[in-house]
């Protein structure tokens, strides 16, 4: 994580992980990884754009490709919004809206 200039952030990082179990053929299931770049730019005070690129992998080279992008809105008074899309090279896709309001 570092900021490139005031309002902007770049994150990185990555995670690899094992399950010992076996797979349903029965073959001892593969060391598996995932990396990603992450850029975040604080467009106004309210609203926050995100954009992400990824891989997942396994014991051979990478499996699937991925790129994501956000966008945030928290305009105060403890509401807040996004919207996520997701796009995958297997072909697989996804959005997710969320909103939250606190009251105190």
């Amino acid at each position: 994580h570092f900021s490139t200039t005031d309002g902007v952030t770049v994150n990185l990082g990555g995670r690899w992980y094992h399950d010992a179990n076996t797979n349903v053929a029965g073959a001892a299931t593969l060391n598996s990884y995932q990396v990603a770049a992450q850029l975040v730019a604080d467009v106004t005070e309210s609203i926050k754009l995100t954009g992400e690129v990824g891989a997942y992998g396994n014991d051979s080279p990478i499996n699937i490709f991925y790129g994501a992008g956000t966008v945030a809105w928290a305009p105060g008074g403890g509401f807040t919004s996004s919207l996520r899309g997701e796009a995958y090279s297997n072909g697989a896709y996804k959005a997710t809206f969320k909103a939250a309001k606190t009251f105190e």
